[in-house]
């Protein structure tokens, strides 16, 4: 009998693998590879030349739409969904094919984020460098790192875009691919400039110069223009700026080319050239908001006060409009997420590779693996035991930092208002830069007003909380049980008061009990330990020792009820 179920065993993926082999046309991708560097034209006619793809095996039909996505990508052709390349996704996840896996993923990501979808495109990125140290490809790894490191850029994340630029300029480096280091110098300068350092900055776009051959980057010259205008050093600023002119062949206006070379006339003190370069400008959305700005400034210079008030108004404007579309805060949650998740996937990683093992060792394996996955899954509890503390601490250490930034803020408005107020007295019989400062002083008060509105609403909501009747009802020594809805409406008030309250006490901790949370609400709600007792049946010491366990379970260590009681008040 035991003879009989090993052989079944071993019979089985046997049939199985013959079976998935028949009736699927068999092609040669390696020609279809060897064009696509270099011809992708003719690549993509030759993928699309394939007839009867629906017969492929699930092998073929992944490495046809990965092969067909690229092509396409490297042809320029518009996606209108990832569908075809999750077909590719779908079937290398499971695989142990490494550089293949992370290709499909940066193609997605790549197709997400012409889609307008960055936070999608963000998830992908990072799954196609899931197994970066496997990958012997550096042309790709030096693509999803340059790829993703544009991606926080753009969204104003420069500090982890620094990290993947680095990354890119070594693949590259590694490789011997000189345009792609200079691209991917010049991506790193601009991080460096957002970040205020000028001199590594600085440093990036000269290497990328060195590094130029027959093609010029017209924006290396540019950028490396207005970074020495910056510095002052206008002479060579100039230079690199009629450089960049001289390899402009386009007929179309280079937009960034021209504000930095209004700013160059406005610094050196070219007014006349300065506006025949800033005014274009304003046509295109990424650069209308800083060309606002400085034909602002130059209409000060030149005392055409009005048209300078409209110009700033213009610049607030579009200054607000660029923000808005921005969505760093997202993209830093996402990038915490999948921190999060990288101790899963590993697990997960080694229950897949038991299905790899040769099946004449299959029992030997498995018990191997059932030790490794015993090991593993307590090294991941305990890593995420710490991670949830850290994250706790943290949370309520940028509570109370938020808090501290409002009133800050608000009184650095208030001073910054009273200056005005008295500036604005000594220019009484000025009546255009009075325009000026009572825009500015307007704008304060409207930004103070939000700030102090923000702060009553949250007070009002916890007074109104606190004076309700169903609170008192709660607080009062009148001997009574509250019911299911009683306790139910509770929570829900405190929720509406408190920012969620309970909600996001039960995220702090799983072990959480019925009458924790009863518990953690009355007080909450300033009713008194001996009251608590009476609402909940228990003696006023069953309380206490609930207070002291329910300060362990979510600080993780042992506390005082004076400890739990502060911290429910601030929480």
């Amino acid at each position: 009998m035991k003879k009989n179920i090993v052989f079944l065993l071993i019979l089985i993926p046997i049939i199985w693998i013959s079976c998935d082999g028949m009736g699927h046309q068999t092609i040669d991708f390696r020609k279809v590879e060897d064009l696509m560097p270099q011809h992708p034209d003719s690549a993509l006619t030759l993928l699309e030349q394939i007839e009867n793809k629906e017969n492929l095996s699930r092998k073929d039909k992944a490495r046809y739409y990965l092969l067909l996505t690229e092509a396409q990508n490297k042809n320029h052709i518009p996606h209108i969904n990832d569908s075809l390349i999750t077909i590719a996704t779908d079937y290398y996840e499971k695989t142990d094919d490494v550089e293949r896996k992370a290709k499909a993923w940066f193609y997605k990501g790549r197709i997400n984020q012409d889609l307008n979808h960055p936070l999608k495109a963000q998830e992908y990125y990072l799954k196609a460098l899931g197994e970066e140290e496997r990958i012997k490809n550096h042309a790709l790894l030096g693509r999803i790192n340059n790829n993703i490191g544009m991606l926080y850029t753009r969204q104003m994340v420069y500090e982890t875009a620094l990290t993947f630029q680095k990354k890119a300029v070594e693949n590259f480096r590694v490789l011997g691919d000189s345009t792609g280091q200079v691209f991917a110098l010049r991506d790193l300068g601009r991080n460096y400039v957002m970040l205020h350092l000028q001199d590594s900055a600085l440093a990036c776009y000269k290497s990328a110069l060195k590094l130029m051959q027959d093609k010029k980057v017209i924006s290396i010259y540019s950028e490396l223009g207005s970074l020495l205008i910056h510095k002052e050093d206008y002479p060579q600023a100039y230079a690199y700026l009629n450089l960049a002119l001289a390899e402009s062949t386009s007929k179309r206006i280079n937009y960034p080319l021209y504000l930095i070379l209004g700013n160059y006339f406005l610094q050196t003190g070219k007014l006349d050239s300065a506006l025949v370069y800033l005014q274009p400008c304003l046509k295109n959305e990424n650069t209308r908001a800083s060309a606002a700005h400085r034909l602002a400034i130059l209409a000060e210079r030149q005392g055409d006060l009005k048209s300078s008030v409209n110009f700033y108004k213009q610049y607030q404007i579009f200054r607000d409009s660029v923000y808005e579309q921005k969505q760093t805060e997202s993209i830093r949650k996402m990038q915490d997420l999948y921190n999060y998740h990288e101790s899963d996937k590993k697990l997960s990683e080694a229950y897949r590779a038991i299905d790899k093992l040769k099946i004449t060792r299959l029992y030997m394996a498995l018990c191997i693996t059932i030790v490794c996955a015993f090991l593993l899954l307590n090294h991941s509890r305990q890593k995420i035991k710490n991670h949830l503390i850290k994250q706790q601490q943290q949370k309520i250490k940028e509570m109370k930092n938020d808090y501290e930034d409002l009133n800050n803020k608000l009184l650095e408005n208030q001073h910054y208002t009273q200056d005005l107020q008295e500036k604005i007295k000594t220019l009484e019989k000025q009546e255009a830069p009075n325009q000026l400062m009572l825009l500015r002083k307007e704008q304060l008060e409207n930004e103070n007003k939000n700030i102090t509105r923000t702060i009553e609403c949250q007070k009002n909501l916890e007074h109104s909380f606190l004076q309700s009747e169903l609170c008192i009802r709660f607080q009062s020594k009148e001997s009574w049980k509250p019911t299911a809805q009683d306790w139910s409406d509770l929570y829900q008030n405190i929720d509406l008061a408190y920012n969620n309250f309970t909600f996001r006490l039960k995220n702090l901790t799983n072990k959480l009990t019925e009458k924790d949370l009863k518990v953690s609400c009355l007080i909450k709600a300033q009713v008194p330990p001996s009251i608590i007792g009476n609402l909940l049946n228990c003696t006023t010491t069953s309380i206490s020792m609930t207070r002291v366990r329910l300060y362990k379970k979510i600080h993780k260590k042992e506390g005082s009820t004076k400890q739990l009681d502060e911290f429910i008040q601030r929480f």
